[in-house]
């Protein structure tokens, strides 16, 4: 099973571009080499409060995968270029794992740039919603629901480029769920407010299993990675 690594980077004001140029000159080239990558693009806070901040989607075939490139001495020399340069924040790294469980990364009509893959176009609206729930059984019964919108989003909702639920590989209680849209309204006036989405939240409400809900929206910048390098792992159906 393919894994994700979905992290959190905080840079020190002002120096986010100049990171993100490193990232690209240092660590895209190593990574787009990596036969077992899929995935690997990244996203910068869409409000003020969050401009600092940039989250990634990384996909790689297997954990040993993700182990090879945590260990790479590409790695390893941008994190010390990055930490000598003084462009990180203070506890400016987290990093979280995940599994996919149902959904899709790209849509296969967005297969078109290099290789087969997508390059992510600048000016994409990402939002990450993360759900906890009370225990496995109650995280398992709302992602099993949950397919029946999937369903509904990738069949109806052109403007949804990425509609993917995934489960933490570290805590059987969380989900995130990755969503790129074509832009905000599309999130807000299209998928927020359509039967199915509707419906479903209210199912979920009703349980009473949700014990925390938190939603940060981001944005695509240019030249900022790939989804599904040679068509691999586009969608998990």
């Amino acid at each position: 099973m393919s894994v994700l690594i979905i992290p959190t980077l905080k840079f020190q004001p002002g120096k986010v571009d100049a990171a993100l140029d490193l990232l690209r000159s240092e660590m895209f080239p190593y990574t787009e080499a990596e036969s077992e990558n899929s995935s690997y693009a990244f996203f910068r806070g869409a409000d003020d409060e969050t401009s600092s901040t940039v989250r990634a989607f990384e996909e790689y075939d297997s954990a040993s995968a993700t182990e090879t490139h945590a260990q790479s001495s590409e790695l390893a020399a941008f994190g010390k270029k990055l930490g000598e340069l003084g462009y990180v924040a203070p506890g400016g790294v987290d990093l979280k794992f995940y599994l996919p469980y149902y959904g899709f990364a790209a849509r296969k009509e967005n297969l078109n740039g290099k290789g087969g893959r997508w390059d992510v176009p600048a000016g994409k609206f990402v939002w990450l919603a993360r759900l906890n729930f009370k225990d496995g059984a109650a995280r398992a019964s709302v992602l099993e629901r949950a397919k029946e919108l999937v369903n509904y989003v990738y069949k109806e909702e052109k403007t949804t480029h990425s509609y993917l639920f995934t489960t933490n590989r570290d805590d059987d209680t969380e989900v995130l769920v990755f969503e790129v849209y074509e832009d905000k309204k599309a999130l807000t006036d299209i998928h927020s407010t359509s039967e199915p989405f509707k419906q479903f939240f209210a199912w979920v409400k009703s349980q009473d299993v949700l014990t925390g809900r938190d939603v940060v929206g981001y944005t695509t910048i240019e030249n900022a990675g790939w989804i599904a390098k040679d068509g691999k792992n586009a969608d998990h159906f």
